[in-house]
């Protein structure tokens, strides 16, 4: 394996093992601030945007395929609203562990693809976005561990969980990484998957897991909610700017 592909997939792995650390705070504290979980998807959705952004700009600008650049978002929107939706867990019964683990390996997928994809613009990018999706992963994973946690699943087993159900991530980022780079006519098609993906999961996920995060909050502790939707708001926008600069800054 050369060196870049390498890179891509020690990024990817290690923002798949930080996804441990979402277990923590309901262990150590037994209950979290809403705005935790907010504030972390607020910032991962903006870095995830402004991805999905540059994704599609630089399949237009570098490879002059427009067509191949819509049909890849148009497959990575329709394979995460496929995951979203089909391989989703029921949170009003108690999901057997291979339905988590099932569940978590497809979600991480679509998100490794998303680092291959970058990766292949830029590498810098590319560790950008495994920072981003790292943030998700423990915003996340603290999500789950409180679904968990509810339904009586020991917390040594959420851990496991969480970053088992990860372990497709650094796979799908090393592979579109490789496909994407050496394989002529699919760069167009590949960034586009990564863009549409992205879009999705924000939109599907992140901004509505962001505004009503379902995690307990500690009591009498909420601010109001307008100053939540602000505070969200610059968040997102401040996160999806710096992305955008920044991968202009590289060139």
């Amino acid at each position: 394996m050369d060196t870049p592909a390498l890179v891509v997939l020690i990024a990817s792995l290690l923002a798949a093992l930080v996804a441990a650390l979402g277990v923590l705070p309901l262990r150590l504290r037994g209950a979290v601030h809403r705005s935790w979980v907010q504030s972390a998807q607020a910032i991962a959705g903006g870095l995830m945007l402004g991805a999905g952004y540059v994704l599609a700009v630089e399949g237009l600008r570098s490879f002059e395929r427009p067509l191949l650049l819509v049909l890849g978002m148009f497959g990575g929107g329709l394979y995460t609203f496929f995951v979203q939706t089909y391989a989703g867990i029921d949170e009003s019964t108690a999901p057997s562990r291979r339905a988590v683990l099932r569940q978590s390996l497809l979600h991480g997928s679509m998100e490794g693809v998303a680092i291959g994809a970058a990766s292949v613009v830029d590498l810098n990018l590319g560790l950008v976005l495994a920072g981003a999706l790292a943030l998700h992963n423990i915003a996340e994973a603290l999500i789950l561990s409180s679904h968990l946690r509810r339904l009586g699943v020991p917390g040594a087993t959420t851990m496991s969980l969480a970053v088992l159900g990860k372990l497709g991530q650094p796979a799908l980022a090393v592979i579109t990484f490789l496909i994407g780079r050496d394989v002529a006519g699919f760069e167009s098609a590949v960034l586009g998957f990564g863009a549409g993906s992205l879009v999705f999961l924000v939109i599907a996920e992140l901004l509505p897991t962001a505004y009503h995060p379902p995690t307990p909050s500690e009591p009498d502790d909420d601010p109001p909610a307008q100053d939540i939707e602000v505070r969200i708001a610059l968040l997102i926008s401040l996160a999806t700017a710096a992305v955008i600069v920044f991968e202009e800054m590289l060139r």
